[in-house]
């Protein structure tokens, strides 16, 4: 039997990658969770119980194959110029096209971080020439980035599994041997190596942390609240970028800041970012 977790929480999602689940999805604030069992199911009921304080509902389902049908009931979305496509969806006239498998712990799109990110590649004026994603997950914003320029691209992440799916997703996407995957547990590796633009989708802490090695003309990070941006923000601006523009998506901040050589990001605030470049708002999350 296959186990249901929901969860009327975005942030619920999250804590349900940690955990492995069958199939995860999410669609606005709902957020729904298939387990192999009752064992699994009730320990990731606990997990969201004492992170976010509040009850998930379960239930049993029927014998059927929840995961494939996760797959076929998940419809394509559009992000910026992005159609977002799970299982055997038909590609979305006039987008471009990144297809995705539903129901995998890594990031298929749906989180307002990825949106955010997805949002900020579209939107900038200079093609890279290299690219390092750090913490790749799934690989959609490496996937991404390709399908926009023609580069040369690192995917980092310190989860085999992730990697393992990563490839799965360049495979589908058919651009096998366009993206490096390296299976690393810091950014110091690449601090010696400058990037044209290296995208970081994780947390605000490990951001913060690695904001001194950064060596790249352009920086889109995202992965933490709204709330969170100032410590975020006053880290790259030490390191020596000024904010260019600010998306954010149900309460999900995305910066995006570019190397300033003569020095003028210090100083800088987040207000400053809204004023020096581009700030962008949205309500709700893609699909």
């Amino acid at each position: 039997m296959t186990w249901q977790l929901e969860a009327e929480h975005a942030d619920a999602h999250d804590l349900l990658e940690e955990l492995e689940p069958l199939a995860l999805s999410l669609f606005g604030a709902h957020v729904q969770a298939l387990f192999a069992s009752r064992e699994e199911a009730e320990r990731a009921r606990r997990h969201v119980e004492t992170h976010l304080g509040f009850t998930p509902c379960l239930r049993e389902l029927p014998a059927r194959d929840w995961v494939a049908e996760n797959i076929r009931s998940f419809p394509p979305f559009i992000v910026g110029p992005f159609s977002i496509v799970h299982g055997d969806h038909p590609a979305m006239t006039g987008t471009i096209l990144i297809r995705m498998k539903a129901g995998a712990g890594f990031g298929t799109g749906e989180h307002p971080s990825t949106a955010g990110c997805l949002q900020a590649l579209a939107a900038l004026d200079t093609p890279p020439g290299t690219v390092l994603d750090m913490g790749c997950g799934s690989a959609i914003l490496s996937i991404a980035a390709l399908r926009l320029w023609d580069c040369d691209i690192i995917a980092v992440d310190n989860d085999p599994l992730a990697l393992a799916f990563a490839q799965g997703q360049i495979e589908a996407n058919e651009i096998t041997g366009r993206i490096h995957l390296v299976c690393a547990h810091a950014f110091s590796a690449f601090s010696s190596q400058p990037f044209d633009l290296v995208i970081a989708n994780v947390l605000a802490r490990p951001l913060i942390d690695m904001a001194g090695a950064v060596n790249a003309t352009t920086v889109i990070l995202s992965g933490f609240l709204e709330h969170q941006s100032a410590p975020v923000l006053d880290a790259y601006r030490q390191a020596g970028y000024a904010p260019r523009a600010t998306t954010i998506i149900n309460d999900w901040a995305t910066l995006t800041l570019a190397r300033d050589p003569a020095g003028h990001a210090h100083g800088a605030t987040v207000a400053d970012a809204n004023s020096a470049g581009t700030s962008v708002r949205r309500g709700a999350t893609p699909g």
